[in-house]
C-alpha cells in the first residue's frame, strides 16, 4: 500500500467500490455493535439498527482512518528496522517503556495480604548497537520503589541506562530514541527539552521517534512480561520472598546470572529520583510549549530549535518550536 490514493481509500483498483455496493445495495437496515461511554461512566459494548447509508458512511470514516494509521505502523516499522541495521559505530538505538507493574505475592499468604499488595516500578529497555559489522542487544531493565511514571522517572531511568550503554560499548555519539507516544511519559515538551539539553547532559545528540498509537510493542514488551514471570515463580516455587523494589531486583539479578549479560538490573530508588526531580525543577519550568507535538512521530534538535516532523501519506511535515 504505497499509493497515496490507497492510502486515502480513493483508489478504484482496491474494491472500495465494492464494499460500498454490497452494503448499500443488498441491505436496508444493519446491527451491530459499537463501543460508547455509558452513563455509568464505563466504556460499554452497544447495540445499533441504521440504515444502511449511514452505516456504509460510518464505515468509510473509519476504514480511512484505519488504513492511514496503517500505513504510518508498518513505515515506521520498516523505518526502525533499516535504522538498526545501518548504526554507525558510537551510535545505539534505545526502545523503552513501561512495563506493568508488579504486585509483590508470596507462596503462602494471610488473606488480608490480598488486598494490600506493594507495588513495583518496571522499566524496559533494549539497546541495539553494532559490533564487528553485526547488530547486538542488550536488555535492561531498571526497576524502583517510586509508582511515579512521569517526567522525573524517565529522566533518572534513562540517566542510568545510558551509564550502563557506555559501559558495555564505550563511547556513545548519537542516540536513537523509540517509544509509544504516551503523554505523561514520552511524547510532551519536557523531553523536547531534555533533547535540547541531551549534548550537555551526556555528551551525545539525541533523537526521539514515537510509533503510531497502539503499535508501539516489542521486544521491550517481551523483557519485561519474562522477568515478572521468573520472578513470581521463584516466588511460588518457595525460592525467594520479594516484599521489595530492591528484593525484586535482587531475585531478578540471580535468575539472569545464566543469559550472560544479555540482561541488566538496574535498581533505581524514589530517592534517586526526587533528587533528580530537584535538579531538573528549573528545566521543566523553562520547557517551552511545542505546538503539534501530540501528532508528531519523530523530534530531533537542530540549530537548538525541536523539529516536529509528522507523517502523513507519501511525504513529512515539519514543524519547528520555538526556542
Amino acid at each position: 500500500m504505497d499509493i497515496e490514493a490507497c492510502v486515502k481509500r480513493e483508489c478504484d483498483k482496491c474494491g472500495v467500490d465494492i464494499l460500498n455496493r454490497l452494503i448499500t445495495e443488498h441491505m436496508e437496515s444493519m446491527e451491530w455493535y459499537q463501543w460508547r461511554d455509558g452513563e455509568n461512566g464505563y466504556l460499554n459494548k452497544l447495540c445499533e439498527i441504521s440504515s444502511s447509508e449511514t452505516v456504509n458512511t460510518n464505515l468509510m470514516e473509519q476504514l480511512s482512518f484505519l488504513s492511514l494509521h496503517m500505513y504510518t505502523s508498518n513505515k515506521q516499522h520498516e523505518a526502525v528496522k533499516g535504522l538498526k541495521d545501518s548504526l554507525r559505530c558510537g551510535e545505539i538505538l534505545i526502545h523503552e517503556d513501561f512495563s506493568e507493574n508488579f504486585h509483590c505475592k508470596q507462596a503462602t499468604e494471610i488473606q488480608s495480604a490480598y488486598y494490600a499488595t506493594i507495588g513495583v516500578t518496571l522499566f524496559t529497555v533494549m539497546i541495539y548497537y553494532q559490533k564487528d559489522g553485526d547488530l547486538k542487544h542488550k536488555c535492561c531493565v531498571v526497576v524502583s520503589d517510586s509508582l511515579d511514571h512521569s517526567k522525573d522517572a524517565v529522566f533518572a531511568f534513562n540517566k542510568r541506562v545510558l551509564d550502563y550503554a557506555r559501559e558495555i560499548i564505550g563511547e556513545v555519539n548519537h542516540v536513537h530514541f523509540v517509544s509509544d507516544g504516551a503523554a505523561s511519559q514520552f511524547k510532551n515538551r519536557f523531553t523536547v527539552e531534555n533533547l535540547r539539553r541531551f549534548k550537555a547532559d551526556h555528551g551525545a545528540t539525541a533523537d526521539w521517534s514515537y510509533f503510531e498509537t497502539s503499535h508501539g510493542k516489542g521486544a521491550v514488551d517481551g523483557v519485561g512480561g519474562t522477568i515478572k514471570q521468573q520472578v513470581l515463580l521463584s516466588v511460588y516455587r518457595g525460592q525467594s520472598v520479594v516484599n521489595s523494589a530492591k528484593t525484586f531486583a535482587e531475585t531478578a539479578t540471580k535468575l539472569t546470572e545464566k543469559s550472560k549479560g544479555l540482561m541488566k538490573i538496574i535498581l533505581v530508588t524514589a530517592a534517586e529520583i526526587d533528587e533528580n526531580s530537584k535538579l531538573c525543577k528549573e528545566r521543566w519550568a523553562m520547557a517551552l510549549p511545542a505546538p503539534g507535538i501530540r501528532k508528531a512521530h519523530y523530534i530531533c534538535i537542530k540549530d537548538e530549535e525541536a523539529c516536529l516532523l509528522e507523517f502523513t501519506p507519501m511525504k513529512v511535515r515539519s514543524k519547528v518550536s520555538e526556542k
